[in-house]
């Protein structure tokens, strides 16, 4: 059995996005293809072989996407004053302040303040309320995070 995915909006929209993306793509790059084999003997065609390789990365990545949100569903943090995935929270890791959205593997982004909910930080960090102390084992060392706020 497949399990189901969670996803934010933002990064569910982002799936859907960048599938229209590359079907937009994918039309020009059938199109090179085309062109590219009417070019003569494909046996020694490299640009036949770029624009094969390119159009079947592209049918790869589709077909992923595609797989993502069949198996994926949206949500929304169901309580304010716990974290879970979705929440927007503020921590202060060894005493600098950071805010994060706990977010699945797949959209986490930590340049962005999307902090997956299975990196050490992200699982302690589930369930946890404000004022919260959590210490959590990092391939650093032992660090302390404090829960300041939750959004």
């Amino acid at each position: 059995m497949i399990k189901k995915i969670p996803f934010t909006q933002a990064g569910y929209q982002a799936l859907i996005n960048e599938q229209s993306s590359l079907a937009i793509q994918r039309k020009s790059a059938v199109t090179e293809l085309q062109k590219s084999r009417e070019m003569g003997d494909l046996s020694e065609n490299s640009a036949y072989r770029v624009a094969r390789s390119k159009l079947t990365r592209i049918d790869r990545r589709i077909r992923y996407l595609a797989n993502m949100i069949k198996n994926s569903y949206i949500v929304a943090p169901q309580r304010k004053d716990q974290i879970e995935i979705g929440t927007r929270f503020t921590a202060s890791l060894n005493g600098q302040a950071e805010t994060y959205t706990l977010v699945n593997t797949f959209e986490s982004d930590i340049e962005k303040g999307l902090l997956s909910a299975y990196s050490p930080i992200g699982k302690n960090a589930i369930g946890r309320k404000t004022g919260d102390e959590i210490k959590i084992v990092t391939p650093k060392g032992i660090s302390i995070l404090k829960i300041l706020k939750i959004e």
